[in-house]
Parts: structure tokens; sequence; C-alpha cells
């Protein structure tokens, strides 16, 4: 076989896309370890990624939540938000994707959900969202992630 380094970049593209499908034929899907890590905050705006689940993120009125979740588009999973609204956050805009930098991101396929939220009152809502197969709602999902805000 040829050196990797020698194939076309399109047949790159298609050992890797072969092997992410391949990958995402189990049942279980590992986003990399979760350690304890604060949101990061930029001005009037406080993102937070799966290593944040399960914290609780204060906000106030005039500030912007951005929710960014890894995904990988042809594995066949998506972010789902789950549970109700209590009216404490409004979504801006429909949720969007965002590639991961180029460097990093050999197939051009990996990137990030987003998702953006604005206060709209005072309370505490919690955001879950569950990593899974479109159809597959009955059973428990392979990855979920949760956000407790509270909006001061």
């Amino acid at each position: 076989m040829r050196d990797p380094k020698s194939l076309p970049r399109v047949a790159l593209r298609t050992l890797g896309l072969a092997a992410t499908l391949l990958a995402g034929c189990g049942s279980t899907v590992d986003l990399g370890p979760k350690p304890s890590a604060s949101a990061e905050v930029r001005g009037n705006t406080v993102t937070v990624t799966p290593d944040q689940t399960g914290q609780t993120i204060a906000l106030t009125l005039g500030q912007q939540l951005v929710v960014r979740l890894p995904i990988n588009p042809v594995s066949g999973f998506d972010w789902q938000r789950d549970g109700p609204e209590s009216g404490v956050l409004a979504a801006i805009g429909p949720q969007s994707f965002k590639r991961e930098r180029l460097d990093r991101n050999d197939f051009e396929n990996a990137g990030f959900d987003i998702w953006q939220f604005k206060p709209v009152t005072a309370g505490q809502e919690k955001l879950r969202f569950e990593y899974r197969r479109l159809g597959q709602l009955a059973s428990e999902p392979p990855e979920a992630v949760w956000f407790l805000v509270t909006v001061r």
C-alpha cells in the first residue's frame, strides 16, 4: 500500500468517512474525559461545553449563554434539547453548526453544535441535551449533558 501522505485528498476523506461510519456502528459514544472546569466568560457571553455538565451557571439579564457541544455529523448522532422550557431563557435563533479548525480536523467533518440563549427573567432553568441518533428516542442516549442556569 502506498504511504497515506501520498494519497490524494479525496481518498483520505473517503477513508476517514469509512472509519467514522464504522466507529459510529456501536451503541456508545465517548466524548472524552470530563474534568471539572468553569464556564468561559468573554464580555457579556458565557460559553459552556460538556466539561461543565452538572454545574450551575450564573448569568445576569445582560449576558448571553452559548452552549458548545462536539459533534461529528457523519456518525448519525445529533444533539437534541431535552426537557421543558421554564421561560427563564429564550433561544436566540436555531441551533447552528461550526466546523472544527482544519489543523485538528483531518477529514473536515467534525465540529460543534452551537446553541445560544438570552436570559429574559430572573430564575432557574435546567438545560439538558442528549446526543443520540434520530429515531432512537425510546432508548437511553449514549451521552447527555445538563446545566442548571441561574439568572439574577
